[in-house]
C-alpha cells in the first residue's frame, strides 16, 4: 500500500510538473502571438512608446495615430489585450478582454455627409492582400474616453460635438462582423457652453446588419451648441436652453422604430423687434406663452 501510495504521489508530481511546463509554454507563445498580431495590426502609421508582455496579456503604452496633415486623430494611454488560452489550443483567435484607458478619437463627416475613415484609407490595400483571420473578442472595455465629432455637412462652419468621460462595455463581438448580437453599456458627458449634458445607453446590436434594440437617455444637453441642426434662416436666435430625451430604439431590416419623449427646458431668446419671429417653425409668442404655463 505504501509503495503504491508513493508511486501515485510521484505520478501526480510528474503530472503537475508537466502541466506547469505546458502552461508556461502556452503563456509564452500566447504573449508572442498577441504581441506580433498587435504590432502588425497597428502598422507603421501608428506610434507606440512601449509594448509590455505580462502573464497572459500584452500592454501597449502611448499609442498615437496622425493623419497625412500631421493632426493627431487617435491616441490612448494604454491598450491591453488578454488572450484566451483555450482558444489558442483550438487554433482560434479568441481575446478574453481588450481594454483602452483614456482613449481619444476624432470622427469627421465631410460635406457630402460621409464619414472620413483615415484608418481604412491607409490599410485598405494591405488588408485586401492579407485577409484578416476570424477573431472573437469577449469583452471590450473603455475607461475615461473622449470623442470629438466634427460635422462639415450641416453648415458652412463645421459643428464640433464633444463627448467626454466615456465609459463603455461591449461584449461578444466577432471579426469579420457577423449577425450575432453584442450587448453594450455606455455613459458619457457632453460639455456645452452653459451646461454639461449626460448620455446613457444600453442594449444590444448586431454589428453586421445594424439591427438594434436599445434604450437612450439624454439629460441637460445645452442646445445652443446645436443651433445649426435646428435653427433656420430668419428664426429667432436661441441664447439658452437644455434638452432631455428618453427613447427606445429598435432597428430591424434597416427600418427604425424609436418611440420616445423629448423635453426642452429654460428656453431664452434674443430680444428683437418684430412679430414674425419663430422657433422650430412655431411662432415665438406661442412658445413663450406655453413656457409660462409650465
Amino acid at each position: 500500500m505504501k509503495k503504491g501510495f508513493k508511486i501515485t504521489l510521484i505520478a501526480i508530481g510528474v503530472a503537475v510538473l508537466l502541466l506547469s511546463i505546458v502552461i508556461a509554454l502556452l503563456v509564452k507563445n500566447a504573449n508572442r502571438i498577441i504581441k506580433h498580431e498587435l504590432e502588425s495590426r497597428l502598422g507603421k502609421d501608428f506610434s507606440v512608446k512601449q509594448i509590455n508582455l505580462h502573464w497572459g496579456s500584452v500592454e501597449a503604452l502611448d499609442i498615437s495615430f496622425r493623419n497625412p496633415a500631421g493632426k493627431e486623430i487617435f491616441k490612448t494611454d494604454s491598450l491591453t489585450i488578454e488572450a484566451d488560452f483555450i482558444g489558442l489550443l483550438k487554433k482560434q483567435y479568441i481575446l478574453s478582454k481588450v481594454s483602452l484607458k483614456n482613449p481619444y478619437i476624432l470622427l469627421e463627416k465631410n460635406t457630402k455627409g460621409e464619414f472620413v475613415n483615415p484608418f481604412l484609407q491607409k490599410t485598405q490595400k494591405k488588408e485586401a492582400e492579407k485577409p484578416m483571420p476570424p477573431v472573437l473578442i469577449k469583452k471590450i472595455e473603455v475607461t475615461d474616453g473622449s470623442i470629438d465629432y466634427l460635422d462639415r455637412k450641416v453648415s458652412s462652419t463645421p459643428v464640433l460635438t464633444k463627448l467626454r468621460n466615456i465609459e463603455l462595455e461591449f461584449k461578444e463581438i466577432a471579426f469579420p462582423l457577423g449577425d450575432n448580437f453584442s450587448t453594450y453599456n455606455l455613459s458619457a458627458s457632453i460639455p456645452g457652453s452653459q451646461s454639461t449634458g449626460i448620455l446613457k445607453s444600453r442594449g444590444k446590436i448586431a454589428p453586421k446588419s445594424k439591427d438594434t434594440d436599445c434604450k437612450v437617455e439624454i439629460r441637460r444637453i445645452d442646445i445652443t451648441g446645436f443651433k445649426p441642426y435646428f435653427q433656420k434662416k430668419g428664426d429667432v436666435n436661441v441664447t439658452k436652453g437644455t434638452f432631455d430625451m428618453d427613447m427606445d430604439v429598435r432597428i430591424k431590416a434597416k427600418k427604425i422604430n424609436a418611440p420616445g419623449k423629448a423635453t426642452l427646458r429654460d428656453l431664452e431668446f434674443e430680444k428683437r423687434p418684430g412679430v414674425g419671429n419663430k422657433f422650430l417653425s412655431i411662432p415665438l409668442s406661442a412658445v413663450v406663452s406655453f413656457q409660462k404655463q409650465q
